[in-house]
């Protein structure tokens, strides 16, 4: 019975080996397409932003008792006048409410889109897609994290500074591990 022979692979020859097929992998992305594709996430932004206002609108019971009769807008940041009826703390209670309902399915349910992708393997084309994509979701997230963190330090100020402290710690901490990564990859 012969014996198998095992070649013992040349370390340069591996290394060329293996820079070549990062080569092969890596595919070109056109200014147009990156251009494109910002361009699509500014929109998405416009839409999620719309829809999240026209939702607080039709479905706030406090939006028109707080209108302004002046200027037309909602008093949410300082008002000076509060209309009589108008219960700032359930309209912006209600509004947080309103834009979770929105942006939390949108989050889930692009989760999902990208894992059914990725698992079936087609991220070529959908590349630059995808970083559009992460950028609204990112968006997204952020923002609800801070109208959060708003109505906390407003209404709950003791809860609300420990939420923005400890918020602030796991975004630091992930940070640091970004910087790290590429600090590593240069090396």
């Amino acid at each position: 019975m012969p014996v198998p022979v095992f070649e013992i692979p040349n370390p340069e020859k591996t290394a060329e080996l293996n820079q070549g097929k990062k080569e092969e992998n890596k595919s070109k992305i056109s200014g147009l397409a990156i251009f494109l594709s910002i361009i699509f996430a500014a929109l998405m932004i416009m839409t999620v932003e719309l829809a999240m206002r026209d939702i607080n609108s039709k479905l706030n019971p406090q939006y028109q008792k707080c209108l302004s009769k002046k200027s037309g807008a909602v008093l949410f940041l300082a008002p000076k006048k509060v209309p009589a009826g108008c219960d700032l703390r359930q309209l912006e209670s209600l509004r947080l409410i309103f834009h979770a309902d929105v942006i939390i399915p949108i989050i889930i349910l692009s989760f999902l889109i990208y894992l059914f992708i990725r698992r079936r393997g087609r991220q070529g084309y959908f590349r630059i897609l995808f970083i559009a994509y992460s950028v609204f979701l990112l968006w997204l997230l952020l923002r609800i994290i801070a109208e959060s963190e708003y109505f906390l330090l407003k209404y709950h100020p003791l809860l609300g500074k420990y939420v923005m402290l400890l918020s602030i710690m796991v975004m630091l901490v992930i940070l640091v591990v970004f910087v790290q990564k590429k600090f590593q990859k240069k090396i």
